[in-house]
């Protein structure tokens, strides 16, 4: 999906989530506090959220307004009565509200109109750096960061003027940070849904391996977590290394490097383990189809597949646990590394 059209859908889904709670009377308190980077006055300063209530912030800065929505929403912070000054981070004054009783503040950078500071890419990645965004990202979706960004690139080409040798700079910074997250989302989605149908197939055959003999709709139920699973590994064996070559590009050669182990560690659950439940659905469905005849034969191929299931299961569940953890501790690193600029 064009990088256009998925910040648009966002953009839409943020909107319909927000109306609702706006219909509904939904008011959570915006807690914060400004400061500038520049000579911008930060006490005393009327704030007003779009849509909500207006607030002025203390002699330190620090300010309480009513926001419409609910903790999770996206609203925007304006400054009417301040012409002198812009808000820098959040770009363009949009953020998310905070559940009250986990006490977070929202920090509200300041930039003056026609500052130096605009024209130089330097100076814009030290107030990058300088922001809360290291800790925002890790509460902020892969969409919500991609368009902070963007409108990052939209103030920077307003104030530096399209044609300057910063916004150029700028521009290509950002987009190639924009690059780097439209690309997180793709090579790393692999592995959760690796984890997920993995565990889903895992669980399935445990429940059901047994009473799927002689019950077909438990077989369908099977087979169709096999046919789910199979379209993630298939996923994985063909497009794994054209992954890994992506995070060589954007994160570099130790990553890629992580990255390849975690694949083989996927991959050799799969060869030892999962794959080896085809045994035992293909048991599953010779039986059955009958076949297998005679009742003895019947017995042992049954008593084998209440054999074998646990025994696949058992091997392949701890495995998995321990795969989801070190693919969360790499995950994170990755999505950290979206913030550093």
């Amino acid at each position: 999906m064009p990088a256009g059209a998925a910040r648009l859908l966002f953009a839409l889904s943020a909107l319909g989530v927000a109306a609702a709670a706006e219909a509904a009377g939904e008011v959570t308190p915006l807690v914060g506090h400004l400061e500038t980077a520049d000579a911008c006055e930060v006490a005393h300063v009327r704030l007003l959220v779009d849509k909500g209530g207006p607030c002025t912030t203390t002699d330190g800065g620090n300010f309480v307004c009513d926001a419409p929505g609910l903790p999770g929403d996206e609203v925007r912070l304006l400054m009417p009565s301040h012409p002198k000054c812009l808000i820098f981070y959040p770009p363009d004054g949009r953020t998310t509200l905070k559940r009250p009783e986990s006490r977070e503040s929202v920090t509200i950078t300041l930039v003056e109109r026609g500052s130096p500071r605009w024209k130089s890419t330097e100076e814009l990645r030290g107030l990058i750096r300088a922001s809360t965004i290291k800790k925002d990202v890790q509460t902020l979706s892969p969409q919500q960061l991609d368009a902070r960004l963007q409108g990052w690139l939209e103030s920077v080409r307003a104030q530096a003027g399209q044609a300057g040798q910063a916004s150029g700079e700028f521009a290509k910074l950002m987009v190639r940070k924009q690059g780097q997250i439209q690309e997180y989302q793709r090579v790393t989605a692999v592995f959760t849904k690796f984890l997920n149908r993995g565990q889903e197939m895992v669980e399935g055959f445990r429940r059901h391996a047994s009473e799927a003999v002689g019950w077909i709709a438990a077989q369908e139920q099977l087979a169709a977590a096999i046919r789910e699973y199979d379209e993630v590994f298939n996923e994985m064996r063909e497009q794994g290394e054209a992954y890994q070559a992506i995070v060589l590009s954007y994160w570099g050669a130790p990553q890629a490097a992580d990255y390849r182990r975690l694949l083989d560690a996927a991959l050799d659950i799969h060869r030892t383990g999962i794959y080896r439940l085809n045994d035992v659905n293909e048991l599953i469905n010779r039986l059955n189809q009958k076949q297998i005849r005679g009742d003895k034969a019947r017995q042992e191929a049954t008593a084998r597949v209440a054999a074998l299931t646990p025994e696949i299961t058992a091997q392949v569940e701890p495995r998995l646990a321990d795969l989801r953890v070190r693919v969360d501790a790499y995950l994170a690193g990755l999505k950290e590394s979206l913030a550093e600029f």
